[in-house]
């Protein structure tokens, strides 16, 4: 992830990339600039909000050692970020053995995990958060077979059957 040696354009699409890594690249660029003469970052802070479309304030305070608000927030989450990708594979998982993602089951095991009760909305809140999640409502299996069980399938299935039990026959192939 290298910027061209004029700092004008970056060598990478930007408009692929969220607001904190556009700001980490415009950071990174500018400590990366070489120096004038004049002891001045070649790649201003001014160049920089434009060529990677962050905030001035933003990407100022973040060159002065400010933390990130994810960061600096850290201690007031009920999971950490470790914990929250537990929670999250753990609802795939799920969700890919066949289990239909139940905001209430979530609740329950953040619960768990994090020693006490979540709040009523902190479900919710975490799916937001996590976009790759999705919660899917299920329908009985009953209902899935009578919808595919109908003449056209029915015909079809003995019709395959047949070209079957027809090309083992003909190859005086025995069935048992």
């Amino acid at each position: 992830m290298s910027e061209t040696s004029d700092h004008t354009h970056p060598t990478h699409n930007l408009d692929s990339l969220d607001e904190e890594q556009c700001l980490q690249l415009a950071v990174k660029a500018i400590l990366n600039s070489p120096l004038c003469q004049d002891i001045q970052p070649e790649l201003t802070i001014q160049a920089a909000t434009h060529i990677y479309n962050v905030k001035c304030g933003t990407l100022t305070n973040r060159l002065s050692g400010m933390k990130t608000w994810k960061e600096a927030h850290a201690h007031e989450c009920l999971l950490s970020e470790a914990q929250e990708d537990v929670l999250a594979e753990w609802a795939k998982t799920l969700g890919h053995c066949g289990f239909p993602g139940m905001l209430d089951m979530l609740g329950e095991y953040a619960s768990e995990i994090a020693g006490k009760k979540v709040g009523i909305n902190w479900p919710q809140k975490f799916m937001e958060s996590h976009p790759e999640l999705k919660i899917k409502k299920t329908a009985p299996l009953e209902q899935y077979q009578a919808q595919s069980l109908n003449p056209t399938v029915v015909t079809e299935f003995y019709e395959m059957l047949k070209d079957l039990i027809d090309e083992y026959t003909s190859g005086k192939r025995d069935l048992s």
